[in-house]
């Protein structure tokens, strides 16, 4: 039997505004608060994950692209221009959004395993399917958005929500297609961990359809602050035809 969980709705705060010149998606704040124990019982937050809006500075390159070819798993862009390797760092991975064709709607992660080329970059496949069998063609378009990493999404907070020991710490969770990880931040090291494991996790990327399990053991609630635009088009999201799925509720985008 299929699954599916879905995040609860964010609550937009702030100023929300669109450019006068020309048409740009209304931009504001979204604020999360990670609900503190009661009675001593850890209190969960269930939310979507943040994206975060593509800048000018992010890469040297376009962030607007048409697909010129594509296999399964990579997609050429004769018009390209990016450096070599820029979206393909660990620390700063990217997604691709397709705004066209039968794939519209749909995330993809650039690998950060292969590099890109200057007109070309590598996807990682999505819940068993890939980009052929979506139907992703040339002539469709798509666009650049930076990913979110356990790094990225919680550098604000970290100081308020690790520990010494997982079992001391809050905890983060969430689905990646196939099981369950469990991620905290271990203010010794000043690293994300999973278990006891002593790797670093900081670069553990958060995709932007799934939803996000926060688990808070400190005392105290905390407001973790996310800057985005609003959705603007439907989001297109894959939910594999077996097994379980979580699912966040897409309320931004950035097309």
């Amino acid at each position: 039997m299929k699954k599916l969980l879905f995040a609860s709705a964010l609550a937009l705060t702030g100023s929300v505004f669109a450019t006068t010149t020309s048409y740009s998606p209304p931009v504001g704040a979204v604020t999360t608060t990670l609900a503190a124990p009661v009675n001593g019982v850890p209190k969960s937050t269930f939310f979507t994950p943040a994206l975060r809006m593509t800048t000018a500075s992010s890469f040297v390159g376009p962030v607007y692209g048409t697909v010129s070819a594509l296999t399964t798993t990579s997609i050429t862009d004769a018009a390209g221009g990016w450096p070599a390797g820029a979206l393909s760092q660990a620390a700063t991975p990217y997604f691709i959004k397709f705004l066209s064709g039968a794939a519209s709607g749909t995330w993809w992660q650039i690998s950060t395993m292969v590099s890109n080329t200057t007109n070309g970059f590598t996807v990682l496949p999505r819940a068993g399917t890939n980009l052929s069998a979506l139907g992703a063609a040339p002539g469709d378009t798509y666009q650049i958005v930076p990913a979110d990493t356990l790094e990225i999404l919680f550098n604000s907070v970290q100081a308020s929500i690790g520990g010494t020991s997982q079992g001391v710490s809050d905890t983060v969770q969430f689905f990646d297609g196939t099981g369950w990880h469990t991620y905290w931040f271990n203010s010794t090291a000043g690293q994300w961990r999973e278990g006891a494991a002593p790797f670093n996790k900081n670069n553990i990327v958060i995709p932007p359809d799934s939803g996000v399990l926060f688990i808070r053991n400190h005392p105290g609630t905390v407001s973790l602050v996310l800057l985005g635009s609003v959705a603007t088009r439907a989001e297109r999201i894959i939910v594999p035809s077996f097994g379980s799925a979580v699912v966040g509720s897409v309320y931004r985008n950035f097309d």
